[in-house]
């Protein structure tokens, strides 16, 4: 299993299992976000996984240290995740490391110290690219690439039509349990 500490931004949001995986051409949203390091900074923990650490860099983005769990052996990691918004939806995106100019992403919601993330739902976005209502590929192993998206492609994932993009009966939760990163 690939070990997709997926943030939600932080963390533990999951990094995508190796069953499928969604990957997009560019960050998901159409309105870019700051976020602001009060907000972000710190260590955050879930159920499922260790501690991750999150940090806002200069460039906008939060960069996430977590440990990966990789056939016996832990290894530090980090992730840089761009937040942007499309309409009420925040998504945290971030470059893929093993799909090299793809990005992954979970979208998320964050109220004072948690955050809670979903990850995409690979075969409502399969179903739905085969229809010709969204650009990409499914690859042979199931695996969803999605192409450009326009805003009336986001317009319909983040509508009431497009709701099932993401699975919704299996949210991440983080919650932040100390102001300092250390990174």
């Amino acid at each position: 299993m690939r070990n997709f500490a997926t943030l939600a931004l932080a963390a533990s949001l999951a990094l995508l299992s190796a069953c499928t995986i969604v990957t997009s051409r560019a960050p998901m949203g159409t309105e870019s976000l700051a976020p602001a390091a009060a907000n972000w900074d710190g260590t955050w923990a879930s159920g499922f996984s260790a501690p991750v650490h999150l940090k806002v860099t200069p460039d906008g983005r939060v960069r996430m240290l977590y440990m990966n769990d990789d056939q016996d052996s832990l290894k530090a990691e980090q992730l840089a995740w761009t937040l942007m918004k499309h309409g009420d939806w925040t998504f945290a995106s971030a470059t893929d490391p093993d799909h090299h100019g793809e990005y992954i992403w979970v979208r998320i919601w964050r109220e004072e110290e948690q955050i809670i993330a979903w990850l995409p739902n690979p075969e409502a976005l399969a179903a739905w690219i085969r229809d010709a209502q969204l650009p990409g590929t499914v690859d042979q192993n199931g695996n969803v690439h999605l192409g450009l998206l326009e805003p009336q492609h986001l317009d319909f994932l983040t509508s009431e039509a497009g709701r099932e993009s993401v699975i919704w009966t299996k949210p991440m939760a983080l919650v932040r349990i100390g102001t300092r990163t250390g990174l």
